[in-house]
């Protein structure tokens, strides 16, 4: 009869042991489910469209993102989205690139253009602006019609003819006389 307790004792001994290590594995396979992060290098990005970008980015923690490419620009800090200022102009690709998050996780990636202009004539919904010497925008054109119609009033009261203004935008101009930008991808900053 001691015999049989004694195997019935290992047995459950055995089974114990068992079931922690299988405990064990389950709980460190758990968490290699999470998508691990593959951040592509600040300086490579002239290499990839804002769609690629995103589909590698999409779901990326904040924090894995600002240790990989460094601190962002301070202007989005507190806000939903960081901007890197970025050394090489990728051909006028984009002189920063936009990240915007949903609950801490990358949602948006885009990369933006910036000029600054002069504002020669103030309209209800547009403004028509000349890019200051040395942009590359007033190679293509010296004026650009520049769509207001989503910019806040509080900004909007601000547009006088002669204030120069800092213009963030997709890149796209369309080449018409005078050209124009795409109202959606507008930021306006007064100097």
């Amino acid at each position: 009869m001691g015999a049989i307790r004694n195997a019935s004792d290992k047995q459950k001994l055995i089974i114990l042991s068992l079931g922690s290590i299988i405990l064990v594995c389950i709980l460190c396979l758990s968490g290699c489910n999470k998508k691990s992060a593959k951040i592509p290098a600040l300086d490579g990005l002239s290499l990839h469209s804002d769609e690629l970008l995103l589909e590698e980015l999409k779901g990326v923690d904040r924090k894995d993102l600002n240790e990989a490419w460094g601190n962002p620009d301070e202007f989005g800090m507190g806000l939903p989205f960081d901007i890197w200022y970025l050394e090489d102009e990728f051909e006028k690709r984009g002189d920063f690139i936009r990240v915007f998050y949903n609950d801490g996780k990358v949602s948006s990636v885009s990369y933006t253009a910036v000029f600054y202009a002069t504002i020669l004539e103030v309209h209800e919904n547009h403004i028509l602006v000349k890019p200051v010497e040395g942009e590359w925008e007033l190679n293509s054109t010296d004026q650009i019609i520049v769509y207001t119609d989503k910019t806040p009033e509080q900004t909007k009261v601000q547009f006088v003819e002669g204030v120069n203004i800092k213009i963030c935008y997709n890149g796209l101009i369309m080449e018409t006389y005078p050209a124009q930008i795409n109202h959606d991808s507008l930021e306006i900053y007064i100097e």
